[in-house]
């Protein structure tokens, strides 16, 4: 008996919500536009709507039907069939608004006991290659959340956003608790090993690497409607002999849920594809269809993937890195500008502005201001509902800049350098750009770091020299004068702030 293979298929499901066509032609009608109608006023909301009917009709809902069907037809066999999804929380805002019966089909998908669900980043964002970590972080713990509340259920593998990878992502994701993540199987991080085993990650303890297997998940993904390739017709009979061909004990199939009548259309053969590629898989004696966390509980690692943070890996074009959306100077601008105002949107504390800037984020929209060429342009363009990559990169960064402006406009006072809290000589973890970020750090931080500071004359510098601002500055003095301490101290620095910002409303 031949050694047994495992083979994982697995499906991406994302759709973004796209920044508006028309945002140059209309910004001007609407320039008084509130917080909650933001949403409106940056994104094509109705034309969303469309797509992902359009998409959920002719791809997710019958694809997910015919796994369904094939997951009940061997569930009383040996070998049982068994997939992986992973799929944004946009994707399932967007069911959730327009789509109940997409949500009822997963969660049938899950009770066959037979289908893994991994964890992603929310937003589908670009977070994780931020010099700060802690908003990807959050949007990972948003994500989990998410699929605990909607599905009773909690992932154990990690897929970063579009499988963006390196050693400090895989730190990460281990102290998070998964006990595994996947990426790009690709030369350039295997040398002459093979993709199709399981790998330890550099400098952690116990996650496991799974990758994929590019060449067989494209062959599906791009090359199964190209009449001129030498192996069309692509069947599943042809395919799983392929499978089966391969050297190794984990072959990873992974792909956009969108190949399955959206990508390529059901007249293609596609879902008939999808119907019958795991009943040629189960054929085979040594294959058996597997999800994530199986496999890392029967196999062992046979060496280490190492990925230094400046040769980051993706699944993305040719060049398998990151530079589908980092390699021009309007996507560095338009992405550097997202992460700069960071935490100046995080002490608005205003959920409305925090969501819209998560949004905004999403990696689809530096993606399509790519401005590669050859086959890479190809399939940016494909992807992209705009007509150009400079098209959408100035509405893009039109919508950033806007975006920037109205939140200073709602902190009122902020400063050029963040303040940064010590407590007994260590830094205490709270640091803060704006005064109403500063005064919701004196509602919760010991209040001896409070007295250092304002003794130490450090409060006054900052706001003389960060926030240029000499009313505030004579606020920290008049403290100073008082000689106030303790909660005394706390008290009258919230009420004297407050009640400066409350004057500044005052037109």
């Amino acid at each position: 008996m031949n050694d047994k293979k495992y083979v994982l298929i697995g499906f991406k499901l994302h759709q973004p919500y796209r920044i508006r066509n028309d945002f140059l032609e209309h910004r001007y009608k609407r320039i008084n536009v509130k917080n909650y109608e933001l949403g409106d006023y940056y994104f094509g909301f109705k034309s969303d709507y469309e797509i992902f009917k359009r998409v959920a009709e002719k791809c997710y809902i019958p694809s997910s039907r015919i796994i369904l069907e094939s997951i009940e037809k061997y569930k009383r066999e040996i070998k049982r069939v068994k997939f992986f999804f992973s799929f944004s929380g946009i994707l399932i805002e967007q069911a959730k608004n327009w789509c109940e019966e997409l949500l009822d089909i997963f969660k049938d998908l899950l009770r066959t006991g037979c289908v893994e669900f991994l964890c992603q980043t929310y937003f589908h964002s670009l977070a994780s290659l931020w010099k700060d970590k802690s908003e990807w972080i959050e949007q990972i713990l948003m994500h989990k959340k998410l699929i605990k509340e909607l599905f009773n259920y909690e992932p154990k593998v990690f897929e970063n956003t579009e499988l963006i990878y390196n050693n400090t992502i895989a730190w990460y994701a281990e102290k998070l608790g998964f006990k595994g993540i996947i990426t790009e199987g690709c030369e350039k991080i295997l040398g002459w090993r093979k993709p199709t085993y399981v790998y330890k990650a550099k400098y952690c303890e116990n996650i496991r690497v799974l990758l994929r297997h590019y060449r067989l998940s494209d062959d599906i993904a791009f090359r199964f409607s190209m009449k001129n390739w030498d192996q069309w017709p692509l069947t599943a009979e042809k395919f799983a002999r392929w499978v089966k061909s391969c050297e190794g004990n984990c072959i990873l199939i992974f792909v956009d849920y969108e190949t399955f009548g959206e990508h390529h259309w059901k007249e293609s053969g596609i879902l008939d594809f999808l119907k019958y590629l795991t009943e040629e898989i189960v054929k085979y004696e040594e294959l058996y269809l597997s999800i994530p966390s199986e496999v890392i509980e029967n196999l062992q690692p046979v060496g280490e993937i190492d990925v230094n943070d400046s040769e980051t890996i993706s699944w993305a074009d040719e060049e398998k890195d990151i530079s589908a959306w980092y390699k021009n100077s309007l996507q560095k601008a338009y992405v550097g500008l997202l992460e700069k105002i960071t935490k100046y949107v995080k002490e608005t504390n205003d959920e409305n502005l925090i969501k819209i800037w998560r949004y905004l984020q999403v990696s689809d929209i530096p993606y399509y201001m790519s401005l590669k060429r050859g086959a890479s342009e190809e399939v940016h363009e494909y992807f992209s509902v705009y007509k150009s990559p400079l098209h959408v990169a100035t509405l893009a960064l039109a919508i950033a800049l806007d975006f920037e402006a109205r939140v200073k406009c709602d902190l009122k006072v902020f400063g050029k350098d963040e303040f940064h809290f010590y407590y007994n000589n260590n830094y205490s973890g709270f640091s803060c750009i704006s005064l109403k970020g500063f005064i919701d750090i004196l509602e919760k931080i010991n209040v001896e770091s409070i007295e250092h500071h304002l003794y130490r004359r450090d409060f006054e510098e900052w706001a003389k020299f960060s926030l240029e601002n000499e009313e505030v500055e004579q606020i920290f003095i008049n403290a100073r004068n008082k000689n106030l301490k303790g909660n005394d101290l706390r008290n009258f620095l919230i009420l004297s702030l407050k009640e400066y910002l409350k004057n500044k409303n005052i037109k």
